[in-house]
C-alpha cells in the first residue's frame, strides 16, 4: 500500500490522489481503498441536484442542468480537487467514468 500521508491532498481529508494524468486520477482512502476516475467533468451539475448542508458554491450559469456549463463551483481554481466515486457514472450527462481498482 502506498504511504497515504505522502498522497496529494483533496478536499476530502480522508482521500488522496495517487496519481494524476490528462483524463485520468487515480485515488486512495486512508483505508487503502482504490479506484480511478477518467474523463473531464463539463460541469454538467446533474451531480448537484438536490445536494443539501453546509455551506454551497455553485453558480447556476442558465444552461439547462445536464448540458455542459450548467454548474461552476465560485471556488474553481482555488479548491483542492473534489473526489468522485465510480457509481458518479450513473448520473445522467455526466462525462465521467470509473471503477474501483482490486487488490487493496
Amino acid at each position: 500500500m502506498i504511504d497515504f500521508e505522502s498522497l496529494e491532498l483533496t478536499e476530502d481529508p480522508g482521500v488522496r490522489i495517487v496519481r494524476r494524468e490528462e483524463g485520468l486520477v487515480e485515488y486512495q482512502t486512508i483505508d487503502g481503498e482504490r479506484w480511478v476516475i477518467r474523463g473531464q467533468c463539463s460541469a454538467c451539475g446533474s451531480c448537484e441536484v438536490g445536494v443539501t448542508g453546509g455551506d454551497t458554491y455553485q453558480i447556476w450559469t442558465g444552461v439547462p442542468v445536464g448540458q455542459p456549463g450548467a454548474c461552476l463551483d465560485s471556488r474553481y481554481g482555488t479548491r483542492l480537487d473534489i473526489p468522485v466515486r465510480p457509481e458518479i457514472s450513473s448520473t445522467p450527462g455526466c462525462t465521467l467514468s470509473g471503477e474501483y481498482i482490486s487488490g487493496n
